[in-house]
């Protein structure tokens, strides 16, 4: 028998303040566990079991942006109440800030497996893994005093089934099943905003350069989703050839639709001062059964073949097939004309080759076309329609009926699947040079890597958005009308360099990527109205001006580790057995798009501003991070009413990452069969404030301010036993 048992503890009492913090949250993480394995029928049949128990008690850390006295006092009539949900702070130079707030998980999971021999040739692997979580959220969506409970759980199980046929071919069956459950309550606390009587159904709240109110849609959550699955795989060794082949089927069930925010309306305000006075830009709301069921089914085979030319030269050979049929509704809630045809076109080639040029040097090369299936929650979105949903916007809404003028309009948010599109695929290509260098535990690798990204999902608006009025739509017969599509792309291309060498009781590895990331779009639209700025383009009949940096682009990527095992009293219970090691980590800053606040000329509030020249100073390090030049304001740079700003998508670059951990361990043998471990963790060591989040719209009270950082120092403990 063998095994271990944990626990790992992290205090915040141990931990630095973060850069918004005022004191350091309180808080306390344990993660307690066990594994235990062993033989059942000696040398026939084995089993192994974990079961492990996170916990968190305490106060996490929340940031809003809120309202100064003077702003609260100066606030109309009609929107006092929603007004009221805003936290004071004490200037308007500085709306950032934050609170502690309550915050308890429970996640337990488990996992047993058993193994057993057939016979001399027959194996049996069965596996069995469960993990859930029951959920709190407190003072959520910006929210104090805000509430919402649920369950997130994992269960699978796999059975596997080894056979040797013969010395020369070997066959391996999998049967698997996975089911994933996120569901949280339907009535939050609060549902509603404000007071109804007085300022309308709101569920959502939306101000340019204020915290967003409502409940998180990933808090609104109702997912069960299935996944069986079943797999063969052949290996069959002749003469200088490897073959090997194989084929999975894969069917997924979906039942997925949420009572959201949104169905108690979202009102949005593109400013702080039209919020104190009162006069909304829009408002939407969604009325019907969102709930929907959607199957799929996924059937994939391949072929290849490892060709050993000679001593030095292999070249590797494949070809895969995907057919990923198109989502349908299991009970036809989803008119047909609203699903996608089934692409049946997906053959992916594969080519590979390994040449040995001498004892200490390789060189490899690969190509290869690798399929995406198109995401489930895209193609979900057609659940909006009618006759399951009915979305009815309103421009310059009035209070307190905010919905009047949308009912007595036409229904909008219509999604629309593009019958053109195709399923997902990326090109990835590499070549590296790995080399021995000085001794056998010294290596080099200089690679290049890259990923071509074809056919991505992207939404489109060819209607205009939901501040456009109604006469100035291309179709006046419709409101909103969103087009699914695979008309996006995506360049990667990085020179990876990875070196590692021991010095005696010292290893040291490094690696270093030096990279650049375009894309058109870096994400995809999550709800038919009030999609997020970045997911959608800024003019439909211009999508070249969405061509830029991707949202995940990080030029310059460099890592040191290294470990460290003490050689001195090594026989020695009390004094020997230290193991020191640590990593130092340094990336570049992620890029970000700058936003007026202000609608295009077709209604969607993703204007980007003039692109002057010198209008704007940037300091990636500073805790404000984009600032005006002298003689330009936002009004300045802001593009008239049927204009479109000219600066580009993610020209903005947020603050670089820097981060030093580090561990020490002490290992103690008590027995000859028995050892216990004892470490400790810490992590951003020198408590290097790294920003994130940024304030990117112009006309937010406060634009070019980091309103997020990364974690500050953090030290963590551990023991474990093993036996």
């Amino acid at each position: 028998m063998h095994g271990s048992a944990y626990l790992y503890h992290n205090n915040s009492a141990l931990s630095a303040r973060n850069f918004f913090d005022s004191a350091v949250p309180k808080e306390r993480t344990n993660l307690p566990g066990f594994t235990v394995g062993g033989p059942v029928v000696k040398n026939r049949a084995f089993f192994f079991a974990q079961y492990e128990r996170f916990l968190v008690r305490g106060t996490g850390r929340a940031t809003f942006q809120g309202l100064t006295d003077q702003e609260r006092a100066s606030a109309a009539p009609s929107v006092r109440a929603l007004v009221a949900l805003y936290q004071p702070v004490a200037s308007a130079a500085s709306r950032i800030f934050t609170r502690g707030v309550p915050n308890t998980i429970n996640l337990d999971t488990f996992l047993v497996r058993g193994d057993t021999v057939l016979t001399s040739r027959q194996t049996l692997m069965a596996r069995v893994s469960n993990t859930k979580s029951g959920l709190l959220y407190q003072d959520t969506g910006g929210i104090v005093g805000s509430s919402t409970d649920g369950t997130r759980q994992t269960l699978g199980a796999t059975l596997q089934h080894a056979y040797t046929v013969s010395p020369s071919l070997f066959n391996e069956a999998r049967l698997g099943f996975n089911r994933q459950i996120a569901q949280d309550s339907d009535n939050p606390n609060p549902a509603f905003l404000g007071n109804p009587a007085i300022n309308g159904s709101v569920g959502s709240l939306r101000v340019t350069g204020l915290t967003a109110l409502g409940i998180p849609t990933f808090l609104n959550s109702y997912n069960f989703q299935n996944n069986y699955q079943v797999m063969d795989d052949l290996t069959w060794n002749r003469n200088r050839h490897t073959f090997k082949m194989g084929t999975s089927v894969r069917r997924i069930q979906v039942n997925d639709g949420s009572v959201t925010s949104a169905f108690r309306g979202t009102l949005t305000f593109n400013s702080i001062a039209a919020f104190l006075a009162g006069t909304p830009n829009a408002y939407s709301i969604v009325a019907g059964n969102p709930r929907i069921g959607l199957r799929r089914t996924e059937w994939q085979s391949y072929v290849q073949d490892d060709w050993r030319i000679s001593s030095r030269l292999t070249l590797n050979l494949g070809l895969r097939y995907e057919l990923n049929t198109s989502p349908t509704e299991v009970a036809g809630r989803i008119a047909s004309q609203y699903l996608l045809r089934t692409d049946r076109n997906n053959f992916a080639p594969r080519a590979g080759a390994a040449f040995q040029m001498n004892d200490k040097t390789v060189v490899r090369a690969g190509y290869g076309i690798y399929f995406n299936v198109l995401e489930t929650s895209f193609i979900g979105l057609t659940r909006f329609n009618p006759p399951m949903l009915r979305t009815f916007d309103a421009v310059n809404p009035t209070f307190p009926n905010l919905a009047a003028q949308a009912q007595s309009g036409l229904p909008s948010g219509l999604v629309i699947p593009n019958q053109a599109s195709a399923t997902p695929y990326a090109q990835h290509l590499n070549l590296s040079y790995e080399r021995q260098m000085f001794r056998p535990d010294s290596t080099l690798s200089v690679a290049y890597v890259g990923t071509l990204g074809r056919k991505l999902s992207r939404t489109r608006r060819p209607n205009g958005g939901e501040q456009l009025a109604q006469n100035l739509r291309a179709d006046r017969s419709q409101g909103v009308i969103n087009v699914l599509e695979t008309s996006a792309n995506s360049d990667y291309q990085s020179l990876q360099v990875n070196y590692s060498q021991r010095f005696g009781a010292v290893t040291v590895r490094t690696a270093y990527t030096w990279s650049k990331f375009l894309d058109d779009m870096s994400d995809i639209a999550g709800s038919n109205t009030n999609v997020d700025r970045g997911a959608l383009a800024l003019d439909e009949n211009r999508l070249f001006l969405d061509r830029g940096l991707s949202a995940h682009n990080m030029p310059h990527v460099a890592t040191i580790s290294f470990l460290y095992r003490s050689p001195f009293f090594k026989n020695n219970r009390a004094l020997g057995g230290w193991i020191l090691s640590g990593m130092n980590s340094l990336q570049s800053g992620r890029p970000y798009t700058i936003y007026t606040g202000t609608n295009t000329p077709l209604g969607n509030n993703n204007q980007r501003p003039v692109g002057i020249p010198g209008s704007l100073l940037f300091s990636a390090g500073d805790p404000t991070a984009v600032r005006f030049a002298p003689g330009y304001t936002a009004l300045s740079l802001r593009p008239g009413a049927t204009e479109f700003g000219s600066l580009g998508r993610n020209t903005g670059v947020g603050d670089a990452f820097l981060n030093v951990s580090g561990s020490i361990q002490k290992d103690l043998k008590l027995g000859e069969r028995v050892t216990t471990q004892i470490r400790v963790e810490g992590f951003n060591l020198f408590n290097t404030t790294n920003f994130n989040a940024i304030d990117s719209v112009m006309s937010s009270a406060s634009f070019g301010r980091y309103t997020t950082a990364f974690d500050a120092r953090r030290v963590q403990f551990a023991l474990r036993f093993v036996f």
